[in-house]
C-alpha cells in the first residue's frame, strides 16, 4: 500500500503462504479488501485473502482447486443463476475459468459454465466485472471480462 506520495506504507502480508506466491489482484469488496496470491512461476494453485483497509489480515478466504493464478473478483447479483451472491474469481490461464466462492465461508460453490453446462474457458482472463445498470455500462446481471489471449501482457 501507497500513501498520496507514493511511498510504502504496508504490504498485504500473510506468513502462513509458502514462498513462490506474490499478490496478484486486490479488489475491495464491502470494505474490506481481497487479495489474490498467485505462483510467480505460473504455477497451479493459489490464495485469497482478506485484509482490512489499513492491511490488517483479516482471513484466509480460499486456497488451493480451483484457484489458478487468481486476477479478477466480482460479487454476482440476486439473479445470476446458481452462481447467485457468489464472489466470482477469475483464473489467468490459457483455460482461465471464473469459479464462484460462498462470500461468507469462501467454500467454492460451482464453475460459470455455458447454455450445455460446460464450464466457459477465456484464454489469458484477467479482471472480471457486472455491469452497472444504465445503457452506457450494461445491465446489472451482465458479467463482462478484459483478457490477455496468447500470453499477451
Amino acid at each position: 500500500m501507497y500513501d498520496g506520495s507514493f511511498n510504502l506504507v504496508k504490504s498485504f502480508t500473510d506468513s502462513t503462504i509458502p514462498a513462490g506466491f506474490a499478490p496478484f489482484g486486490v479488489q475491495n469488496i464491502g470494505g474490506k479488501l481481497y487479495v489474490s496470491y498467485a505462483s510467480t512461476s505460473g504455477g497451479t494453485g493459489g490464495y485469497i485473502d482478506i485484509f482490512k483497509a489499513d492491511g490488517t489480515f483479516v482471513k484466509r478466504f480460499a486456497h488451493g482447486a480451483p484457484l489458478n493464478q487468481p486476477w479478477g473478483f466480482a460479487v454476482a447479483p440476486a439473479n445470476f443463476g446458481p452462481l447467485s451472491n457468489t464472489l466470482l474469481v477469475s483464473n489467468n490461464t490459457k483455460t482461465g475459468t471464473i469459479n464462484g466462492f460462498n462470500l461468507t465461508t469462501g467454500k467454492f460453490v460451482d464453475t460459470v459454465k455455458n447454455s450445455l453446462g460446460k464450464p466457459i474457458f477465456i484464454n489469458g482472463l484477467w479482471g472480471i466485472e457486472f455491469g452497472g445498470g444504465t445503457s452506457s455500462n450494461g445491465q446489472k446481471d451482465q458479467l463482462f471480462f478484459t483478457a490477455g489471449p496468447n500470453d499477451t501482457d
